[in-house]
């Protein structure tokens, strides 16, 4: 079950038996919400109509917030769909594969669903970033599949783990 209670601007998404909201960006297969993968036509409505990933819901004008690590950052490069702030803040307190520094992504399945997604999938950093944007755009990707998104950051806060738990870093960004 999941630890921390949906809260009311996230209510009207589905749940899963374990107690998770199913974000907006999610790829269902075979009829069943699989966490691992992003829907490629909803992540283009989310780019092009500037639409939350997490609740599908419209964006606030120049305040898009991103979930990256270093690399991400560096390179202004995203796959996963802009958020409101609270959706952001909520998935890094609330999604397993985020909050918690040892959960691996299965990937088991990923070789024959998607091919293309599984491709694009990085490690898990050791720090993660939510990174406020005032500018994005989609962009061509390398490979078919999933589109890019290229950010302009104006801030970001640092997350780090903490025995075994990601927690916000006092450290000034």
């Amino acid at each position: 079950m999941a630890k921390i209670p949906i809260p009311a601007f996230l209510s009207h998404l589905k749940v899963t038996d374990k107690g998770y909201p199913i974000p907006y960006f999610v790829a269902y297969v075979d009829g069943k919400p699989d966490f691992r993968l992003l829907d490629p036509q909803k992540q283009v409505r989310c780019a092009d109509m500037f639409l939350c990933g997490i609740c599908g819901k419209k964006l606030f004008k120049k305040a898009y917030y991103f979930i990256s690590g270093p690399q991400g950052y560096t390179n202004k490069i995203s796959t996963d769909p802009a958020m409101h702030r609270e959706c952001a803040e909520y998935s890094l307190n609330a999604c397993p594969h985020l909050h918690i520094q040892k959960t691996v992504r299965r990937e088991k399945g990923l070789e024959r669903l998607h091919e293309e997604q599984s491709d694009w999938m990085a490690d898990k950093p050791e720090t993660m970033l939510l990174v406020k944007c005032d500018k994005y755009k989609r962009i061509m990707p390398d490979k078919p599949g999933l589109w890019l998104i290229s950010f302009r950051p104006i801030s970001y806060e640092t997350y780090v783990y903490e025995n075994g738990e990601l927690v916000k870093s006092l450290m000034p960004a």
